[in-house]
């Protein structure tokens, strides 16, 4: 296992119903930290992605993984893939989370639900 100086530096989104988390990691160390609330998609991904945007010229993370309230579209080839599908939670039924926040990173994307990343933690 590589060292944690020599890991690479990965971002993570946690969007939820009611406030989202952003993170910077090296492996396991977290550099930075930052959580904004879950209000519009246009204000919450916007945010986020200014967070992602400003990591990216400090830390230059080489991927991005995100994990959201849903339900959402994670089979990559759907054509809604990384979109909010008909949700409960008012104005996000049709929001596209992938194409607002896996630009702001220089890198690959994962996109799954909160309860899979949970357990996958």
């Amino acid at each position: 296992m590589a060292e944690t100086g020599q890991a690479p530096v990965t971002a993570g989104i946690e969007l939820g119903g009611t406030k989202a988390i952003a993170l910077i990691a090296r492996g396991q160390t977290i550099l930075a930290q930052q959580a904004v609330p879950t209000r519009t998609p246009d204000e919450t991904l916007a945010d986020l992605a200014a967070i992602l945007a400003g990591w990216q010229a400090e830390f230059a993370p080489t991927s991005l993984g995100i994990a959201s309230f849903g339900p959402i579209a994670i089979d990559p080839a759907a054509p809604d893939y990384g979109h909010m599908l008909p949700t409960p939670k008012p104005g996000w039924t049709g929001a596209d989370i992938v194409g607002a926040l896996a630009p702001a990173v220089d890198g690959p994307c994962g996109f799954h639900t909160d309860v899979t990343a949970a357990a996958l933690a």
